[in-house]
């Protein structure tokens, strides 16, 4: 049987620059190739594929930034304080396979720009405060209703919101 394995490729440039015996040292870019699919980076952040923020209290909103990730494969933020709605364009985060937003109080829907996550294969935005239809992603669809548990969501996974409330 043969295996796949994820071809992971880092290529970064650095400018050292040591003018009057001050030291300098600059990140010009990077390039990753990763699943086949080459990105050029300008920041090293671009270059984080993993984010684990967890168990942490914070308060306020999914910063609108995380969307800028675009090589991040898994995002936790379960059990934290944070309101407000999943940003819109997390779905620009192409690559993610793991996206982890339980036990918050998240609002609002499900965006509909998740259905772009093709490599996504663990979904939980369970015990949060979401509504509304659950897009009809076939990712979304795989899903066990107890990555959907304690919200007021309906449609398909699911059929009727009123169940899904769970104390």
């Amino acid at each position: 049987m043969a295996t796949e394995e994820k071809q992971h490729t880092y290529y970064s440039e650095w400018l050292y620059n040591d003018a009057n015996a001050e030291t300098s040292i600059s990140f010009m870019g990077a390039s990753l190739v990763l699943k086949g699919r080459e990105d050029l980076y300008s920041t090293a952040l671009g270059l984080v594929t993993s984010m684990n923020l967890s168990d942490n209290s914070f308060i306020g909103e999914i910063p609108k930034e995380v969307e800028t990730l675009i090589g991040l494969l898994s995002l936790k933020f379960s059990r934290n304080l944070l309101t407000g709605n999943i940003p819109d364009n997390i779905g620009n985060l192409k690559l993610t396979e793991s996206l982890d937003l339980p036990m918050n109080q998240l609002h609002g829907g499900i965006p509909s720009s998740l259905s772009n996550l093709n490599f996504l294969n663990h979904f939980n935005v369970s015990y949060n405060n979401l509504t509304r239809q659950i897009p009809t992603a076939t990712q979304l669809q795989s899903f066990e209703i107890s990555s959907f548990l304690g919200n007021y969501l309906c449609e398909p996974p699911l059929r009727k919101a009123t169940a899904l409330k769970v104390f």
